[in-house]
């Protein structure tokens, strides 16, 4: 319902090494400042595919999605997110970078503020807050449809919204991207949008069919918890005597295996 197929049609090839005579004359010619006429052998070539193969090739590999909470600044970040991979094409062994393709999260590029992680441990409002929503929904569409991940990053506090092991953290601009690399012979199709009445980010995958009808599901296992390390106390003569506050709040480790 996404694509519309056109027959292929022959191409034209120039053969050089047929004319190699042709060029020398050529050449002389053109050293001499001259106008000159060259009879050029082709051949015909084919197209890379028929468009029947293109039709087997591109179908719907995956669709997978997540359930988003928060504020209507956050959820237009995810809009806007999903808008910006929205019929993105990949081509064979071609990579795919979010942060290229999505661009910068700044005001001026019409982001919103909403809360995001700031040093690895507590949340501020910033712009383009969210958005690692919807590199987390491409990431597990990217791994259901066993496409190779060449970059991921993992969050230093856990999402809500997928479980743990599963997310995919992007910045820009410091560097933190997800990355996956078109394996397959054939391109492949990125279609995003974002369901407000079922607070929903959905990502399809168009492309070549995993092979026999198989299915990706993934999982993910926690192996273990490690508790925080003892609190630094300090002193800070601007409160009340006896009153404490958390700077940073304190928070168990956690180790999972992930796996398909």
């Amino acid at each position: 319902d996404r694509f519309h197929f056109t027959p292929g049609q022959d191409g034209k090839t120039v053969d050089t090494v047929a004319r190699s005579g042709s060029r020398e004359q050529w050449g002389a010619h053109l050293a001499a400042g001259q106008a000159c006429t060259v009879q050029a052998a082709v051949s015909p070539t084919a197209p890379k595919s028929a468009s029947e193969d293109l039709r087997r090739n591109v179908t719907k590999v995956v669709t997978f999605s997540t359930k988003y909470t928060g504020s209507s600044d956050r959820t237009e970040n995810l809009v806007m997110g999903a808008a910006k991979i929205n019929g993105t094409v990949v081509k064979p062994g071609h990579n795919f970078s979010f942060n290229e393709v999505v661009g910068p999260r700044t005001e001026a590029n019409g982001w919103k503020q909403a809360a995001t992680i700031v040093g690895g441990n507590r949340y501020e409002n910033d712009f383009g807050g969210g958005i690692c929503q919807v590199s987390t929904t491409l990431y597990n569409a990217v791994l259901k449809a066993d496409l190779k991940i060449v970059e991921r990053n993992k969050h230093s506090i856990p999402s809500n919204y997928i479980e743990t092991g599963l997310d995919a953290t992007v910045d820009y601009p410091s560097g933190k991207d997800l990355v996956f690399q078109n394996n397959t012979d054939y391109p492949i199709y990125i279609f995003s949008h974002v369901d407000k009445s079922e607070q929903r980010i959905f990502v399809s995958l168009y492309g070549r069919p995993l092979p026999n009808g198989e299915t990706i599901i993934l999982r993910s296992r926690e192996l273990e918890t490690t508790e925080p390390e003892a609190p630094e106390i300090i002193e800070d003569e601007t409160m009340s005597p006896g009153k404490t506050a958390w700077e940073i709040t304190r928070r168990n480790g956690v180790t999972v295996e992930v796996y398909k």
